[in-house]
């Protein structure tokens, strides 16, 4: 008997072990077998009743049962018996951008669950179906002619055609829209919205232009779809896209000015020689060099501002997903609604504008010390206002193209009619863009003969010609 008692003893634990194994098992089947959840938000009031028990055919095997609920953000006011992953989409659901545009909220349950997302939510692929038999539905049961303001628009043919429905929104920006649009795959698309205004010519445009944006871009047109399918992140897309950009610009302009530095560095020596008698002038082979260096100037412009415009445009895509963060950091730069990407907007282009005023007087302070330091301190200034608001930036914008002018333009305009000048006002070489019919021809020809012979300095590439 006391055998049997210690053989009983050693078998104990592991009954127990496959009891919690079983338990486990059982959690995991249960939790397979729990439904999905999703939810979706309409730009126009419904009761209850309309969307009761909405099926949504999404494939041959998958259909969503949708209801609207009761929901208000700001109170949380969770479904009964939510469990916490119904909530923790609730909380996604709220801190969406266009959450408060939301009139009305469908609550969706199925069986295809995103096997990727620990909510256990739906496939995102759904929500165009949704949207598109929430729209029949509303149409049927008269939401639009019974909900104040509520509008429709009716069947608008497209140019293109997508393989799967698509739904697209449109939310604030210039014309301050909240328009939706729902398009099949019949090159049919309808919108619509809370308001009159929502379904005007204008919102109709910007919804064909979106959706022939999606259309061009194709996999990568609907971020809002790839964010909630693959947990894709919008601003580090951006943040990597708009380094990209920074840098092909920020190499670009170090081409053009160094490239400039350069020519203008070997002007001055050969004229230093010719004046010493230590090099015999050569008017024939001198013009050629003059007629060569002066087509580059022509280019040097646009590559310089191009270089700036791809630059600056790179730090928009950086800084303009993190609005949100930007205006709890400063607050005290946001007098107007939606200020935020007018912030980003002159804040980015006064900090290019520093950055690129700095690096050239770094780039000329080897040959032209003191409009190096004119550039070097206007640089650092508008640095140093980058942060002081909209005020501040316009007012230093008006002084600081005045002190450009006045130091570049003016006073060589000046003391060349003096026919002296004091060795503190310099230049940095040509900076005129083409205004005749035989600038734009040396224009050509100055591309032309830049490109091939910088091309020719590549290693391989003269051997090869």
């Amino acid at each position: 008997r006391k055998d049997d008692t210690v053989h009983h003893s050693k078998r104990r634990p592991m009954k127990l072990l496959a009891l919690a194994l079983i338990v486990v098992l059982a959690a995991s089947v249960a939790a397979d077998d729990a439904p999905c959840h999703l939810f979706v938000g309409l730009p126009y009031p419904a009761a209850p009743d309309t969307f009761k028990g909405l099926a949504v055919p999404v494939t041959a095997e998958e259909t969503l049962t949708c209801d609207a609920i009761e929901l208000d953000c700001n109170k949380k006011n969770y479904p009964e018996g939510a469990n916490y992953s119904v909530k923790q989409s609730i909380d996604d659901y709220c801190g969406l951008p266009n959450a408060k545009s939301y009139k009305s909220t469908l609550m969706c349950t199925g069986t295809n669950p995103n096997k990727e997302d620990e909510l256990n939510e739906c496939n995102v692929d759904a929500i165009a179906y949704v949207y598109a038999e929430a729209l029949k539905k509303a149409k049927d049961s008269n939401v639009f002619s019974t909900s104040q303001g509520a509008c429709v628009t009716d069947e608008i043919e497209l140019a293109y055609q997508f393989k799967e429905p698509r739904h697209f929104e449109l939310h604030g920006g210039l014309f301050n829209l909240n328009t939706m649009c729902e398009v099949d795959t019949e090159k049919k698309m309808q919108c619509y919205g809370p308001e009159q205004v929502d379904c005007d010519k204008i919102a109709i445009a910007s919804a064909n232009f979106q959706g022939w944006l999606a259309y061009v871009m194709g996999p990568l047109g609907d971020m809002d779809l790839l964010q909630k399918k693959y947990h894709i992140r919008n601003m580090l897309v951006w943040a990597i896209l708009g380094s990209v950009f920074t840098w092909i610009g920020f190499l670009l302009f170090l081409y053009a000015e160094i490239k400039a530095v350069l020519t203008v560095r070997e002007r001055d020596e050969r004229d230093r020689l010719v004046e010493a008698k230590i090099l015999k002038k050569n008017d024939v082979k001198m013009n050629e060099l003059l007629e060569t260096e002066n087509g580059y100037f022509l280019i040097r412009p646009f590559i310089t501002i191009l270089a700036f415009l791809i630059f600056w445009g790179g730090m928009l895509f950086q800084f303009t997903p993190f609005c949100s963060f930007i205006t709890l950091i400063f607050p005290f730069w946001f007098g107007l609604e939606h200020a935020c990407y007018l912030i980003v907007l002159a804040a980015t282009l006064f900090f290019a504008a520093s950055l690129f005023l700095i690096v050239l007087g770094l780039i000329w302070s080897c040959t032209r010390g003191w409009a190096a330091l004119v550039l070097l301190v206007l640089g650092l200034i508008t640095n140093g206002l980058v942060f002081t608001g909209l005020i501040g930036l316009s007012i230093w914008a008006f002084l600081l193209v005045g002190l450009l002018l006045l130091y570049f333009k003016f006073l060589p305009d000046y003391y060349a009619e003096k026919s002296e000048k004091p060795d503190w006002v310099q230049n940095l070489g040509a900076f005129t863009f083409p205004t005749t019919a035989d600038d734009f021809k040396k224009f050509g020809e100055g591309a032309a003969n830049t490109l091939q012979g910088d091309l020719r300095k590549i290693p391989g590439v003269a051997a090869a010609q």
